[in-house]
Parts: C-alpha cells; structure tokens; sequence
C-alpha cells in the first residue's frame, strides 16, 4: 500500500513564505516543530467526523530527517471514502509497509514512533482499540522535523472536518524547550493548540500538548 510522500523542508521554507502548495500536484496543510534530534512522537487522533467525499485525502503525523529524504508516518488514509490507519517509510529509504487498522469517523486512535536506542533506528506504531499494527525501520537515520498534516491531492476536497490530535508527547535530544514553546511553523492551515508545556530532564525535552487541531484555511 502507497502512502504519502516526503515533505520537502527546503521546499518548505519557501512555502512558509509564499503560502503556496509545498510539491506539485498536492495541497499541503502543515504543522511543524523542528530540533536537534527527535527521540519519540507519541499521541492520539480523533477520526475526522465525516468519510471524505472522494479523491486521497492523506492525514498524518510524521518525522523528516533535515535533508526531508524520507518521512517515517502512520497515516490516516481516506481514499476510496474509508479511512484506514497505516505505518509507512516513504521516500529514501522506503520501507516495507508496516500494517494497520481500520477507522470510522470519531474513532481514537493512537500512534507511536520511538528511536530505538537513540540510534536512529525507528519503531512505529498504529492502535485503534483491539487493532494494533507496528513494525520496525532499521534506517539509521536521525529526525530533526515532527509534522502534522493533511495532504490532499487534485480532486478532494477538505469536507470530512476538522483533524484533531491529542495527548501529544514528543521528546528531543537537549535542553532548549523553545522549540516546543515558540517556534511552531505553519503552511496553509488554521492550527489551534491547548495545553502547551515543556520540561527538561537527563537532557531530554519534552514536549506535551493536550489538543493541536488542523481545521481548513
């Protein structure tokens, strides 16, 4: 199963100043945090509430390496009017695919992507109560971008509501929290937040929120 493709944060950057799609082809609406050396990116997701009225809808969180060669991401996939949640490494290195389980609209789903060891080396996970798919990427590849996003492609149309995360927990290598506190990028999107705070402790930050919800521009 295919799923979206790496989000280039050179690309990127210039979309944060032109406001225009991040890759042809597809609209991108975008959250992201970046830092030094992401160590895990947990939380939940709240099925949007409407099944999409047609095209590929693609929802996720996900981690880039800085060169955006590859995005490691548990996706929620809407083609075909279904949502289905997945584990993928999509771009260089490509991964097997990772499994998943199905979804209706307002499920709570969780999700999972710990460096194994901190050695670069990916766990990722895909839960919707009783379901529970996972795999392992031995890539040895550093993440230095966490992302939310809706990545819709020609033909779909952002009509299946908001998407809300929840209970998000993600943890860096150091002790600059300013990353988690003040330095949030968006592309295309209205973004709220609740619940912001960090700590510091054994040179790891954490990261917790208690709400991010994506909603259209």
């Amino acid at each position: 199963m295919q799923f979206a493709v790496a989000v280039s944060l050179a690309v990127l950057a210039t979309t944060l100043l032109s406001a225009a799609p991040a890759q042809a082809g597809a609209t991108w609406s975008i959250a992201l945090y970046r830092a030094n050396k992401f160590l895990s990116f947990t939380g939940n997701i709240t099925v949007p509430p409407n099944l999409p009225s047609g095209g590929t809808p693609y929802l996720w969180p996900g981690l880039e390496p800085g060169n955006a060669a590859t995005v490691l991401q548990p996706v929620l996939d809407g083609r075909n009017k279904h949502w289905y949640f997945g584990n993928a490494l999509v771009g260089n290195p490509t991964g097997p695919y990772g499994g998943g389980v199905n979804a209706v609209p307002n499920d709570n789903l969780a999700f999972n992507m710990t460096n194994i060891g901190g050695a670069g080396n990916w766990y990722i996970s895909s839960a919707n109560g009783n379901q529970f798919a996972s795999t392992t990427y031995n890539i040895g590849i550093q993440m230095q971008a966490a992302i939310f996003a809706v990545e819709l492609y020609p033909g779909t149309v952002w009509d299946f509501g908001n998407l809300v995360f929840r209970n998000v927990v993600i943890t860096a290598d150091g002790t600059d929290s300013r990353w988690c506190t003040s330095n949030i990028q968006t592309v295309n999107v209205k973004k709220t937040i609740t619940g912001v705070r960090s700590s510091v402790a054994n040179n790891v930050v954490t990261c917790r929120f208690d709400t991010l919800t994506l909603s259209p521009p």
